[in-house]
């Protein structure tokens, strides 16, 4: 089985939306995904806890 090959072994193409792309949405979407991952981090269940203070996790010094 033999195929016509060019340059490249895998050929890849884009089609780009007609509208003009605009650097500030893409920003703003970012920003929007930032609360979404709070709240899908806060109601998955996550159990390792966080140790931001320095002291032992359920204790005192």
């Amino acid at each position: 089985m033999t195929t016509d090959q060019g340059p490249y072994p895998v050929q890849f193409a884009v089609e780009y939306p007609d509208r003009p792309l605009n650097r500030l949405t893409s920003f703003f979407r970012i920003l929007v995904i930032i609360p979404i991952a709070i709240v899908l981090g806060a109601v998955s269940g996550a159990t390792e806890p966080v140790n931001l203070g320095g002291a032992p996790l359920g204790g005192f010094y």
